[in-house]
């Protein structure tokens, strides 16, 4: 279903640019917290309906890894904004988490879309 590989892609997209919007902000130790804590948040709130339409369409396999990866997203977005430094273990630690779980997920989108023929 090309709609299914749509969303999928929409949903990946958008994590990667909520993502990348961490990365940025935890290199801008001159901004005050509250300034970064939102505009990571606001990278991260396309995601969210996204994910709900991907839980009403996708696998439960998809539907769970998006769950997870959404999960790891806003905890690594909450590490940002209370001003962890991105030398810390707990920012890499964070960052492998979430490595992990988008790997999970974009290996369930992509079985999910072989098994459909797309």
């Amino acid at each position: 279903m090309e709609a299914k590989r749509v969303l999928y892609g929409a949903f990946l997209a958008a994590v990667a640019k909520a993502r990348h919007e961490c990365g940025a902000q935890v290199r801008e130790t001159d901004l005050p917290a509250v300034q970064r804590s939102r505009v990571v948040w606001d990278a991260i709130e396309p995601c969210i309906s996204l994910r709900f339409e991907i839980g009403i369409t996708a696998p439960s396999r998809v539907a769970e890894a998006a769950d997870s990866t959404f999960r790891r997203l806003c905890e690594l977005g909450e590490a940002v904004g209370s001003g962890t430094p991105a030398e810390s273990d707990e920012y890499g630690r964070l960052r492998r988490n979430y490595k992990q779980a988008h790997q999970s997920l974009r290996n369930a989108m992509k079985d999910d879309l072989m098994k459909d023929g797309l």
